[in-house]
């Protein structure tokens, strides 16, 4: 959590990353994905509605990436929230990584809208 805030320019504290990955764990949406003991990617699933919910959160430390563990975690958590009864899931993804949009789309998804984040200081 450390490190994926960090990288999209949210930078968060060691203590709060701690904190809040325990409470995403409690409330149970947060998964990872695990080759030979070691979490190599992770995804987490937000704002629910009675027939929707987001994948958020996708991340794959640096020197896990390339080996396609984020396509195998994000493929698995939307099939299993499907199967938990959600009719579609959504997924936000950075516009300007080619990489990630292309993985997105083999696994299912399709680009629907842009969306602007903005942040006010």
């Amino acid at each position: 959590m450390y490190h994926f805030c960090n990288e999209v320019n949210q930078p968060i504290s060691l203590v709060e990353a701690i904190k809040k990955t325990n409470e995403m764990i409690y409330k149970g949406n947060l998964v990872a994905w695990e080759m030979n003991g070691k979490l190599v990617s992770m995804a987490y699933a937000i704002r629910p509605t009675k027939r929707n919910i987001t994948i958020s959160y996708v991340y794959t430390p640096i020197a896990e990436r390339k080996k396609g563990y984020a396509s195998y975690c994000v493929s698995a958590f939307t099939q299993n929230l499907l199967d938990r009864g959600y009719k579609t899931t959504s997924l936000y993804t950075d516009i300007s990584n080619p990489i990630s949009n292309k993985i997105y789309i083999q696994i299912g998804y399709e680009a629907i809208m842009d969306s602007v984040h903005i942040l006010f200081k």
